[in-house]
């Protein structure tokens, strides 16, 4: 009979309390509680009034609005470990790189089920993947595999990278080496589907979705609710929760409200009520960790006075970012002391820039610019990356001699002026991809303004690094090279490093189980939360 990890561990941490004596009163904390079956949980989903897809291959590869919905549903070839975000296991059992390391064999788990009871085999992985490449909309987690061009263009039916070996063995051989493509293949973009389910139903896929996760779909009611329900025959073993509830709820107000009356099992902190919640809840219900994004000023570094480091460092000494991000941000963020945060292996503390307003005005004056300039800084809407968050620093700026003029445009106008570099500087939020080295080899010599490079950035010295660290799969070796990189980037000052988000999860204290996901705060592991019997819904 086969006893699942959480049923087992469940069955252990039962048999530990029942030895302890009578006399003794046992306070136990989330973590030493014992795991319990049964109950549903209700939580928001605080970005959208409604998803457009629930079909993985319909949205972005970053998507947080679908994201978190379809990560429940479905499974992939590896997974991303949410405590550590490193790679693990997940249909896959086990896998190996060619030694010319630009293939990978992967493994299946025998007996994994799609939601319909068909299971899952090396079939369905090249169907899924061919799938992604047709007609998805983050195909460029595939776009390094052989044959991949072929398929996006239309002329090939055939992913010939992808290769079934065995009914439960895949092999998948790439153009280039590339030390981070297993991140990929953790992405829910990648996730396997059945290929009866998606030609049964068509367009309809998106909206009754079948996957081979631990939860499936059982109802969506358009701009309100979407109800899953426990798959029992989950290949990880059984979720703990019965069912779970997703309100789209995109109004803050609404949803402070909903969880102040127990109708919500946890929910998103504001940077409006942080500092007043914090002061009123248990330690233990709150939830706080570093995302994978930089809030940044980005420089155009081939514009006027910027083209000079040491006006760009000048602005990095010139702002006090603890006094702003108490003041502004009321504490839910962290000073940023460079390009990446530390929510990356890579990150490092010993660098960046310490408020030093009279080094700023020595350097000013070193520049060239004892009497200042004017600088236009654009950006979107956003109060957390945005015009309003960049409004705090107009009087720092002001101080070194620096006259801001700030303009909000749409992502629509942004977006065409910073690819063709008609702008001198910009605020806005960069990152969360899980792998350092994908978020910081954007800025090499070679990468034009259109794929990223807006600062049009250029160091010899970082792309060595950069293209040292594309060559070692030793994760370890890689991220010291990764921070050489970094190290280089802050050194130049290519943006005003400002901050990074701390997302923040408050819980009722019946709610075990949820983890702080430096990814996404909304990427949780459902399958792995609990309710005690104190939970309303248990």
């Amino acid at each position: 009979m086969k006893v699942s990890f959480k049923r087992s561990l469940a069955i252990s941490l039962f048999v530990v309390l029942l030895v302890v004596p009578l006399t003794t009163t046992v306070f136990a904390s989330q973590d030493d509680a014992a795991p319990r079956y049964g109950g549903s949980l209700i939580v928001p989903n605080s970005y959208v009034s409604d998803v457009e897809t629930l079909d993985p291959i319909g949205v972005s590869d970053q998507s947080a609005e679908e994201g978190q919905i379809i990560i429940q549903l479905n499974d992939s070839l590896l997974a991303i470990n949410p405590k550590n975000n490193k790679i693990k296991a997940a249909i896959a059992k086990d896998w190996k790189l060619t030694e010319d390391k630009k293939s990978y064999i992967f493994d299946l788990r025998e007996g994994v089920k799609f939601h319909n009871g068909t299971e899952v085999t090396a079939e369905d992985f090249k169907y899924s993947f061919t799938r992604l490449l047709k007609e998805g909309r983050s195909e460029n987690l595939l776009s390094n595999v052989v044959g991949a061009e072929e398929v996006m263009s239309g002329k090939s039916d055939n992913l010939s990278g992808v290769k079934v070996l065995e009914k439960y063995k895949l092999r998948i051989d790439l153009k280039e080496k590339d030390v981070t493509f297993l991140y990929n293949l953790a992405n829910h973009g990648t996730s396997v589907v059945p290929k009866e389910e998606v030609e049964k139903l068509g367009d309809q896929f998106g909206s009754r979705p079948v996957g081979a996760g631990p939860f499936k779909l059982e109802r969506w009611v358009r701009g309100s609710e979407i109800v899953l329900t426990r798959f029992d025959d989950y290949y990880g073993g059984k979720a703990y929760l019965e069912k779970v509830v997703f309100k789209l709820m995109p109004e803050s107000t609404t949803r402070n409200l909903s969880f102040r009356q127990g109708n919500l099992d946890y929910n998103f902190v504001d940077m409006a009520n942080y500092q007043q919640i914090k002061k009123k809840t248990e330690p233990e219900n709150l939830i706080e960790t570093t995302e994978l994004w930089t809030r940044a000023v980005l420089f155009n570094t081939g514009w006027g006075p910027l083209k000079n480091k040491k006006v760009r460092k000048a602005i990095n000494y010139a702002i006090d970012k603890e006094k702003v991000i108490k003041d502004y941000y009321q504490g839910m963020a962290y000073p940023a002391t460079g390009p990446i945060s530390s929510g990356y292996p890579a990150y490092d503390e010993d660098i960046g820039y310490n408020y030093n307003p009279e080094k700023a005005k020595t350097l000013m004056k070193e520049a060239g610019y004892k009497d200042g300039f004017e600088i236009e800084i654009l950006g979107p809407e956003a109060s957390g990356y945005g015009i309003p968050a960049a409004v705090p620093l107009v009087p720092y700026l002001s101080e070194i001699g620096i006259n801001v003029k700030l303009t909000t445009l749409s992502w629509g106008n942004l977006m065409p002026r910073l690819q063709e570099g008609d702008f001198e500087a910009y605020i806005s939020s960069v990152g969360g991809k899980i792998s350092a080295l994908e978020v910081i080899k954007t800025y090499t010599c070679d990468t034009p303004r259109t794929e990223g490079n807006r600062s049009l950035f250029c160091d010899p010295e970082f792309d060595e690094y950069i293209e040292e660290a594309e060559k070692t799969f030793d994760i370890d070796e890689r991220n010291k090279i990764i921070k050489q990189a970094v190290s280089t980037f802050t050194d130049n000052a290519v943006w005003f490093f400002y901050n990074y988000p701390k997302p923040v999860i408050i819980k009722q204290p019946w709610v075990h189980g949820l983890v702080g996901n430096s990814r996404e705060k909304a990427f949780q592991p459902l399958d792995e939360v609990w309710v005690d019997e104190s939970s309303p819904r248990s």
